[in-house]
């Protein structure tokens, strides 16, 4: 999108699934947290002068911090990661990682389902195919496929769907 075109306006979208990147992030993160604040607790709390108190209370600080250190770095990843499949008056924005691509109704000759994603096929001087990889608004890779079918199809007779987009 050139920044001297006029804004679209969002019709319905479709936000990149991280809820794995997520987990894998996040659990670990939270696990460290759990275990290093009793540590840190114990160590502090605890009366008596032996060194087993100030061991575990150094492991409980750095299992805590390492803990929210990961948190907030994963955090600050997945947030920074604004990738969408977005349907927009007259037509398909793609906000992924190499930039904005728009592909009008009257170019995109279908959209279908593939083993990564979806795949748009475009027309045009040559027949063109996009791979979108990776899943899109918590939907099926068929399921959004579908949907996204149903938007170009019915844009034509300036319809939109009235169903919700199924899981």
């Amino acid at each position: 999108m050139d920044s001297h075109e006029t804004p679209r306006a969002f019709l319905e979208f479709f936000r990149r699934d991280l809820g794995d990147t997520s987990k894998r992030i996040l659990v670990p993160a939270g696990i460290l947290v759990f275990v290093g604040a009793p540590g840190v607790c114990f160590g502090a709390a605890v009366r008596g002068n032996g060194a087993l108190h100030l061991e575990i209370g150094i492991a409980g600080a750095i299992a805590l911090l390492s803990g929210l250190g990961l948190g907030f770095i994963g955090m600050a990843r997945l947030v920074r990661h604004d990738a969408y499949v977005a349907v927009v008056e007259g037509g398909l924005l793609l906000h992924l990682e190499h930039g904005d691509e728009f592909h009008a109704w009257t170019n995109v000759r279908g959209v279908a389902a593939s083993a990564t994603g979806i795949a748009i096929t475009l027309d045009g001087e040559d027949t063109k195919k996009i791979d979108v990889a990776g899943g899109f608004g918590g939907l099926s890779h068929e399921a959004l496929a579908e949907r996204l079918e149903d938007w170009r199809r019915k844009s034509s007779f300036h319809l939109k769907p009235s169903n919700p987009p199924g899981k």
